[in-house]
């Protein structure tokens, strides 16, 4: 199901002056019209895919968009805003950037009736005939949320740069509880771990913040995307970024 969170938000300029800015997009998955899966060259050495939402295509044909950036020593993967859906599907993404596997996210799971803790931990494997082995940069904002976690924490691990803000936090296993006068009630069933770090409410950090500005917003400017482009250059060695094998 696709959501809509209606909010307003408050912005502070530099120079003190507050502004209002009403929207329409929030944590959850957002039908905004946009493909869930895009791609395009921004460049010879960079490609660019999209990724709105963890679901609504199949890992298949991510392969096919994957082999079209084979060559390019650069690869820009754009999940912001993107609310979850499928950890499996997120895993299997992964998989294309991983030459040994590494843990997405770790989760504690209360047993009813009791005080003890069940832990789960989520693995991605290498996958496919082939890995891509350029540069990586994955655009976060804070609306990575569930699923888009999962994934976000998979390729930190993986060993790609991550470039935004922080992602929500807002992860792990729900369960929906039925009230009266058809109020539904969703309450947490896991506490999850990504990043090695406590993420609920917390969220993944980026190794490159990036805060856009109100007149970026206004000019329609994609700081973070611009900020990914300049960061080809950088001295950026992907293999100290990644975890151990485990």
């Amino acid at each position: 199901m696709c959501l809509r969170f209606p909010h307003t938000a408050w912005w502070r300029d530099e120079d003190t002056t507050n502004t209002r800015i009403d929207a329409s997009e929030g944590w959850g998955r957002i039908s905004s019209g946009e493909p869930v899966l895009s791609s395009r060259l921004i460049d010879d050495d960079v490609g660019y895919i999209r990724i709105s939402q963890w679901g609504g295509f199949s890992h298949q044909e991510f392969d096919e968009m994957l082999e079209e950036m084979r060559d390019k020593p650069y690869l820009i993967i754009d999940v912001r805003n993107n609310g979850g859906g499928s950890d499996h599907l997120a895993e299997l993404v992964v998989g294309r950037f991983i030459t040994h596997k590494v843990v997405c996210s770790i989760s504690f799971q209360r047993q009813a009736g009791t005080d003890m803790y069940k832990k789960i931990v989520a693995i991605a494997e290498p996958r496919g005939p082939w890995r891509y082995r350029g540069k990586i940069a994955v655009l976060i904002n804070e609306g990575c949320a569930s699923a888009c976690e999962h994934f976000v924490s998979g390729m930190f691990e993986a060993g790609a740069m991550l470039v935004g803000t922080p992602t929500s936090g807002a992860c792990g296993w729900s369960k929906t509880i039925d009230l009266p006068a058809g109020v539904k009630l969703s309450c947490s069933l896991t506490f999850p771990l990504h990043g090695k770090v406590p993420s609920p409410l917390n969220g993944i950090q980026p190794h490159h913040l990036v805060m856009p500005t109100i007149d970026d917003l206004r000019q329609g400017r994609d700081t973070l995307l611009e900020k990914a482009i300049n960061l080809q250059d950088s001295n950026y060695d992907s293999s100290s970024m990644r975890s151990e094998k485990i």
